[in-house]
């Protein structure tokens, strides 16, 4: 009886230790590509304002105005550029408060491309500086 006992708590020890290691690797194997795919955080704004993100692999700068007439519309303009050799792109997107996405995209170490984007009755949006 005492042997039945023993054999079967291994057999439980293994599992957990298997478990706990998954569980390690899994948590290294996330946290590694959200370093890689998130970039910089998100930036939602109202204009005026502007921003001039870096993270690694990529730099921007962008800025809100209100333009039209009496102010109602949002122009968003900028650029971003790829800093990295490393076969990646920088992107900047722009998502609008009434749910309108765009985005311009640098590929190639060096590459720095203009963006200018335009918004009929917007007056605010989420801008975002990410490399992939």
């Amino acid at each position: 009886m005492l042997q039945v006992l023993e054999r079967k708590a291994g057999q439980f020890a293994m599992p957990a230790v298997r478990k706990t290691l998954t569980s390690a690797i899994a948590a290294t194997v996330l946290a590694t590509g959200m370093m890689f795919a998130s970039g910089a955080p998100a930036s939602a704004a109202t204009c005026p304002s502007s921003s001039s993100p870096k993270t690694t692999g990529g730099k921007a700068s962008w800025t809100l105005a209100c333009v039209g007439k009496e102010g109602r519309d949002l122009k968003i303009y900028g650029w971003v550029e790829d800093t990295a050799p490393d076969n990646r792109c920088a992107r900047v997107t722009i998502k609008t408060r009434q749910g309108k996405t765009v985005g311009r995209t640098a590929c190639g170490y060096g590459v720095r491309k203009q963006f200018s984007y335009e918004f009929d009755y917007e007056f605010g949006a989420t801008v975002k500086l990410s490399v992939s």
